[in-house]
């Protein structure tokens, strides 16, 4: 799986460390007829930092966990959600979705730059006396952590550690600019999220790929080109746990000029021949989300000449020139809907979109589809999954 990335800019230096006293900052808080939070705050409780984003789904999903934490220790543990975005669009999402959680902006960036990080969720906690017990992710803070730290005890849990001066628009595997055609793969890069490149232009335009921090599972859902929606496991999962190391990849492939249709191709070859771990394609009946245009809805969708760039997110589609296909693949892949998700529209024309939601208020998701003439239903179709299971490797 991908992590979600939060833009930063910390002043390094300030990094604190394990067992660190955490210094004077302030934090805004934005619940109605309170104010603020300081160092001073911190002292006789324990306190977690949840470095959140409203379009980040992990870190929403996590806030349940949070909440119950809170209930189970009451008056002895405090958290506070903070996130970097528009304050009116937080105030927003804590009145879609009220937690008892205390909701907090840092203005200046203070915590910011003690706790630096790249992808959120990020989860730091403090002890009794203002230091640093753990920086982490929320999965890590359990009942029994914060047990411990109440009876002044020490924990030991994984640290997140996000590589700041990683350079991600760099080539990591400094090809040449004359390579006709390669094949490279090579373990993680520590501390590094998962992400992907497709060069469009320049000496290797459409005719390379390079992937980094990939499981095998998200290696072959790239060469097949489809979705963790259509994945079916036939292998014990646990081995694409993406918290182990050994589990994930760097792979390059740069295929010769005039091969550039068939990158996909090749690269399914070269995974299969290099894992035990296989894929293969199969028609199955699933559960799937259909996309629909029904008569008696106006659509606001305007039309487009040509294909344009798709900006997407987790709570927004924009484009000057996109088609419903390419709404409907959105929809799916950023799951959205939880779901596969079939285009049923007939419809292939190219369309201006500018889709936007709040994800944890509902409504304003079907809102806007239905603004755009469109609906969705639950149905079982016959669809194209992607088999993951254990085979042999198809060369030493």
């Amino acid at each position: 799986m991908a992590l979600p990335f939060l833009t930063i800019s910390s002043v390094f230096a300030q990094a604190l460390e394990i067992g660190a006293t955490v210094p004077a900052f302030r934090l805004e808080l934005l619940q109605e007829q309170e104010d603020a939070f300081t160092e001073e705050d911190l002292s006789g409780k324990v306190t977690i930092f949840e470095f959140w984003a409203t379009w980040c789904s992990p870190c929403v999903a996590s806030m349940k966990d949070m909440v119950e934490l809170k209930k189970e220790f009451d008056q002895q543990l405090q958290i506070l959600a903070i996130s970097y975005e528009d304050q009116a669009r937080i105030k927003r999402f804590m009145s879609n979705r009220p937690l008892d959680l205390v909701f907090a902006y840092d203005h200046e960036e203070q915590l910011n730059s003690y706790f630096p990080h790249r992808t959120v969720p990020h989860t730091v906690i403090i002890d009794q006396q203002g230091r640093v017990a753990a920086i982490t992710r929320p999965g890590a803070a359990t009942q029994e952590t914060i047990r411990k730290l109440l009876r002044g005890q020490p924990i030991d849990l994984p640290r997140k550690n996000d590589d700041l001066g990683f350079d991600y628009q760099s080539d990591y595997f400094r090809a040449d600019t004359n390579t006709l055609a390669s094949f490279v793969l090579e373990s993680a890069i520590p501390e590094v999220g998962t992400f992907s490149k497709q060069p469009n232009q320049g000496p290797f335009a459409n005719r390379r790929i390079s992937m980094h921090n990939f499981t095998i599972d998200g290696l072959y859902r790239t060469a097949y080109e489809t979705s963790a929606y259509r994945m079916v496991y036939e292998v014990d999962e646990a081995l694409f746990d993406y918290d182990e190391e050994k589990n994930k990849y760097c792979l390059d492939l740069i295929v010769a000029p005039g091969q550039n249709d068939q990158l996909h191709t090749i690269l399914r070859e070269k995974i299969h021949e290099q894992f035990d771990i296989q894929a293969r394609l199969e028609k199955r009946k699933e559960e799937v989300v259909v996309l629909y245009r029904p008569d008696t809805l106006e659509s606001n969708l305007q039309e487009a000449d040509k294909a344009m760039p798709v900006r997407a997110g987790g709570d927004h589609f924009a484009s000057e020139g996109a088609t419903l296909g390419e709404f409907a693949d959105y929809l799916e892949s950023f799951g959205i809907v939880g779901k596969p998700v079939v285009d049923e529209t007939d419809d292939e024309q190219r369309y201006a979109f500018d889709f936007f939601f709040e994800p944890e208020n509902p409504d304003t998701f079907h809102k806007a589809i239905r603004e755009m003439g469109l609906k969705l239903k639950k149905a079982e179709r016959e669809i194209e999954v992607l088999v993951i299971y254990q085979g042999a490797a198809l060369a030493e």
